[in-house]
């Protein structure tokens, strides 16, 4: 239904109820991208959030090669993810912001608004952990919990469990109590790149038409 939907959009130009005319960007967006009648902007500072994280990771990087790195593994994905199912998006939200509350009063082990399975703990380097949470745990001290936050097709928190001085290099391990709340469980990875090819690019900021590689240009042309 999606894909006939999203094709729809394409013929007629926009799907956002201004007959034809799309209503303009917010301020700071770089990149907009349309898919099924949804919309989403990315900023400069969405994906400059990471780069800190990212050059720990690859020193000799430059800065525009850090925002690709950082726009098509992280940003890109987890903003296309989230235009698929936008009710269940909200859903999986306020589960994980209840589970959070839960851990943080200090109430049992596996709280009733906590999806069955989604704590588990992982010790080792930004691989093992994920990018996205061991970036973030840089900011949080350890025993302490990290405000929700959404990764690619889900929300996430994490508590710090064990954590070296900073600052870390890309070898640095941690240790981490996450729980994750998916809003596409079917598949997440292989719906995101469906949903890319039948997506439509905005270059907002023609600066940015270089960032993102042209094998993504030329795919999201709706």
């Amino acid at each position: 239904m999606r894909t006939a939907l999203a094709a729809a959009c394409a013929l007629l130009g926009a799907c956002d109820g201004s007959g034809g005319s799309e209503a303009p960007w917010p301020e700071g967006t770089v990149l907009g991208i349309h898919f099924a009648g949804e919309r989403v902007a990315i900023r400069a500072e969405d994906v400059d959030e990471w780069l800190e994280a990212f050059a720990a990771v690859e020193p000799a990087y430059t800065r525009p090669a850090l925002r690709r790195l950082a726009l098509t593994n992280l940003v890109l994905p987890r903003a296309i993810g989230g235009l698929i199912d936008p009710a269940e998006r909200r859903a999986a939200r306020e589960r994980a912001e209840r589970a959070r509350a839960d851990r943080v009063a200090g109430d049992a082990a596996e709280p009733p608004s906590a999806d069955p399975g989604s704590f588990e703990t992982l010790s080792g380097g930004y691989a093992d952990v994920g990018l996205d949470v061991w970036a973030r745990a840089r900011a949080v001290e350890t025993g302490a919990w990290s405000p929700v936050f959404e990764t690619v097709a889900g929300w996430c928190f994490f508590r710090l469990l064990e954590a070296p001085p900073r600052p870390w290099s890309r070898k640095t391990a941690i240790t981490v109590e996450r729980a994750i709340f998916p809003y596409l469980d079917l598949d997440p990875r292989g719906l995101i790149e469906s949903a890319i090819d039948e997506s439509r690019l905005t270059i907002v900021d023609p600066a940015w038409k270089d960032i993102l590689p042209a094998t993504y240009r030329y795919r999201m042309d709706g």
